[in-house]
C-alpha cells in the first residue's frame, strides 16, 4: 500500500504541526501514516487525518497489487495492533 499523505499534505501546505493541531493525532502516527507503514495505521486516526484534509479515507492511500505472501496472510490491510 502505498501513502499518499505527503501529496495530499504538500497540496494544502500543511505540516506535521499543522494536521497534528487539527487532528488531535499524534506526530508519530501522521508520519507513519505517511510512508508505508500506513497500513499499521488504526482506522480512527486516518479517519481524522482524511477529515482534517477534507478527502476521503481511500484518498489517503493507493493500493499496490497483493502480492502472494499478503494473500497467504489473509491479506489484512489494517492491523489494530
Amino acid at each position: 500500500m502505498q501513502s499518499k499523505l505527503f501529496h495530499l499534505m504538500a497540496g494544502q501546505r500543511m505540516t506535521i504541526r499543522d494536521l497534528v493541531k487539527k487532528t488531535g493525532v499524534s506526530s508519530a502516527t501522521i508520519q507513519k501514516a505517511r510512508d508505508k507503514r500506513i497500513e499499521h495505521c488504526r482506522m480512527g486516526s486516518l479517519k481524522k487525518i482524511a477529515e482534517a484534509l477534507g478527502v476521503k479515507v481511500q484518498d489517503l492511500f493507493e493500493e499496490e497489487d497483493v502480492s502472494r505472501d499478503e494473500e497467504d496472510e489473509g491479506g489484512d490491510l489494517f492491523n489494530k495492533s
